[in-house]
């Protein structure tokens, strides 16, 4: 994921701690950058299925086109990602084109507050809740607390962060 947003612009510091374990550990330094479209889809979709929700969002606040391609496997995962994406995505603003493998962003359209669901599934709640805080308004985000599956503290993380 890293390398993705490397690849978009992002200003990203990383330093590996510990490789002993079966992920590696360590400390990731990101720095704000203004973001540009890119394409992601062949090799890199198995190691980025669970983090493309976030990736369409940056792709969302980027400018030019993101496109995800060849990752129809997000249709069949715990609900359609693909359709939850765009769904939330379309709420708030952005232009999106729902792929039949993917999806197509046309970036930096004005992102504004919406009412969206989380469709049950952890990591769209988490990649809209980040889309709220770059939009305009209020975002509200029904069953949200399922994001507690991955990440128990995302939220007040989340809010530690913002207040920075």
């Amino acid at each position: 994921m890293l390398g993705v947003l490397v690849r978009m612009g992002a200003q990203v510091r990383e330093a590996v701690d510990d490789v002993e374990q079966m992920e590696p550990s360590g400390t990731v330094e990101v720095t704000g950058a203004p973001l540009k479209g890119t394409v992601i889809q062949g090799k890199e979709i198995p190691q980025l299925i669970d983090e493309l929700p976030i990736l369409a969002v940056a792709g969302a606040l980027a400018s030019g086109t993101t496109i995800i391609r060849q990752a129809q496997e997000l249709r069949v995962k715990e609900t359609d990602r693909i359709a939850a994406i765009a769904h939330n995505l379309r709420s708030m603003g952005a232009q999106v084109v729902e792929l039949t493998d993917g999806l197509e962003i046309h970036g930096r359209a004005p992102l504004h507050g919406a009412r969206l669901s989380s469709f049950g599934d952890h990591r769209i709640a988490m990649a809209f809740a980040v889309a709220g805080l770059a939009a305009e308004g209020n975002t509200v985000i029904r069953d949200a607390d399922c994001a507690a599956v991955s990440f128990p503290t995302f939220f007040q993380e989340l809010n530690r962060m913002a207040e920075r």
